[in-house]
């Protein structure tokens, strides 16, 4: 099987033309008509999991995160760690390759394996990004912080990244006579832009990666909460991995162990 037909089995499932104006979604290097035999996917490509695709013997590695996102014009190693992995992927003769904003806003893809993991029910797409559902049961405000805690947390691939929330003191929700939660928007990732439209489809608390400072403001009727870029997406290699799977089961398809926030807490 060459490059070309596993990038046709991925934008099958996740089209490219679903990304964002600003992704770059797609082939980030390599020859499409090479044989591919071994994948590795990942979350983000590093230059442990190049060494890791090289050991396992890959020709091809599969990413959520883009490598190549902004202009690069000028490949230098002793410069970034981008022009790093460029050289040795090139130098192991490792394709790269990234499905992005594509596969997040896909049906099936990672906003509704966040869902699924959640165990929302009726769920169904906001129409920028993400996805709305009901909750597997109603809960107070600081029960529903805790639910999501314990299965971001679960999911966790090291010890050394705990999921640890933060979300909105403004929210109502939070007082003690407050009702009961029942609904729950997300946005794996960065999904500040979508505060809005949650609001707006009546979710009473709204879950994403991270957020910008000043969206946090202004938002009392919502219950806010940002898990981490890594623990709302670290279910990529998995996802990938199965799309792969299912479309060229005579490819062999590894998950990274190279899995892990890169930063810690205190």
């Amino acid at each position: 099987m060459k490059f070309i037909d596993i990038f046709c089995a991925i934008e099958a499932f996740a089209p490219r033309e679903l990304q964002e104006s600003y992704d770059n979604a797609g082939l980030q290097c390599g020859d499409p008509r090479m044989e591919v035999s071994r994948v590795l996917t990942c979350l983000d490509i590093t230059e442990e999991v190049i060494e890791e695709a090289h050991r396992h013997a890959c020709q091809l590695v599969v990413s959520h995160h883009p490598l190549l996102f902004h202009g690069l014009k000028v490949v230098n190693p002793q410069e970034d760690y981008i022009s790093r992995i460029l050289m040795a992927a090139i130098r192991y003769g490792i394709g790269i390759y990234s499905a992005h904003t594509n596969l997040d806003k896909a049906e099936g893809g990672i906003n509704h394996r966040l869902a699924a993991l959640l165990q929302l029910s009726d769920v169904r797409p906001m129409s920028e990004c993400g996805v709305v559902g009901k909750l597997p049961h109603p809960m107070l405000a600081q029960e529903l912080l805790t639910y999501v805690q314990a299965k971001l947390s679960a999911g966790t691939a090291n010890a050394d990244s705990p999921c640890i929330l933060r979300y909105n003191r403004e929210a109502t929700c939070l007082r003690h006579d407050a009702p009961l939660l029942c609904s729950l928007a997300l946005c794996g990732g960065s999904g500040s832009d979508f505060i809005a439209e949650a609001e707006s489809l009546g979710a009473d608390a709204y879950l994403t990666g991270e957020m910008h400072y000043h969206s946090w403001f202004g938002h009392p009727d919502i219950l806010l909460i940002e898990a981490g870029h890594f623990e709302t997406e670290q279910i990529a290699p998995a996802l990938l991995a199965d799309i792969i799977t299912q479309a060229c089961p005579d490819v062999e398809c590894l998950t990274t162990n190279c899995h892990h926030s890169p930063t810690l807490f205190v």
